[in-house]
């Protein structure tokens, strides 16, 4: 009797288990979805290396597995975006300065109140100018 109730209780846990991530994996979007805006100033894009017309007011767009560039001018380069935990995988469509198309960029992320805040990942090319900034999500 103990020998079944021991099988009962392993094979519900890992039912729940199973059912928790087939959930999960259900789920539409990331929590990256939606719209976020952002300011880079001059100095973080000089201090990033990065192309001085980059500094500026940008919204962004996570939809469906795309990220894509909304102000100040909607571009036609998109990146897929792949979400793993913590980590986001760009990968461009287009090389513009300072990216490579189909070369992954990978950083780590983060929510706190509808602040979005960008870290490298140890070992994976990143994009520096994410984390000068934390973006704010637009409703």
């Amino acid at each position: 009797m103990v020998r079944s109730a021991g099988t009962i209780l392993i094979t519900a846990v890992v039912a729940s288990l199973t059912a928790t991530v087939t959930d999960a994996r259900s789920l539409p979007g990331s929590p990256l979805e939606g719209r976020w805006a952002f300011t880079w100033t001059p100095s973080e894009v000089r201090s990033s290396r990065a192309d001085p017309v980059l500094a500026g007011r940008y919204v962004v767009e996570f939809r469906g597995g795309t990220f894509i560039r909304l102000l100040p001018l909607p571009v036609a380069r998109k990146a897929r975006v792949a979400i793993r935990g913590d980590l986001a995988t760009f990968v461009f469509t287009a090389g513009t300065t300072g990216l490579v198309a189909g070369r992954p960029y990978t950083m780590r992320w983060s929510i706190y109140r509808d602040r979005l805040t960008w870290a490298p990942a140890p070992g994976r090319d990143r994009l520096d100018l994410f984390v000068k900034v934390p973006w704010t999500r637009v409703r």
